[in-house]
């Protein structure tokens, strides 16, 4: 593999949404990795809440006063327990925490995406069988203690 392969592979990664490339040839391995946005600090988020998968974490939000639910790992996002099911929330619907509002299916496996709190689904931001990415924003809630 010469270098003209591997700035063709960069420019491949740099193009597509991946994180991470990893291609073998012969005796030869490389591997490319984006590298992690730099993360804003509080006063950057505005004192918005936001989860990943359940679990507080740094904020995205449309505002300071919802949470967004992101995707804790890579696959296909289902609004209902999978693929074909009828969806498990609509705008406007109240959820508790811990509740099952979607699931992420990967390397066909189906794993549950839970309201990290009491509230109200104010948008579906992920579509049915989108891709998604670690971190990526599926659903907003309004918390129950902001209603």
């Amino acid at each position: 593999m010469d270098r003209d392969r591997i700035l063709s592979l960069l420019g491949l990664l740099k193009s597509s949404s991946a994180a991470e490339l990893a291609v073998g040839e012969g005796d030869f391995y490389v591997r490319l990795r984006r590298q992690a946005p730099p993360v804003a600090g509080p006063e950057a988020r505005g004192g918005a809440a936001a989860a990943i998968a359940g679990e507080p974490g740094p904020a995205a939000a449309r505002d300071e006063n919802t949470v967004v639910v992101r995707a804790r790992l890579v696959g296909f996002f289902h609004r209902g327990q999978g693929p074909e099911a009828e969806p498990l929330v609509e705008v406007g619907d109240r959820v508790e925490a811990g509740q099952t509002i979607g699931t992420i299916e990967s390397l066909r496996q189906i794993t549950a995406v839970t309201a990290p709190t009491a509230g109200t689904v104010v948008e579906v931001v992920a579509e049915e069988h989108q891709p998604v990415q670690f971190g990526d924003a599926l659903i907003v809630l309004k918390p129950e203690s902001e209603e």
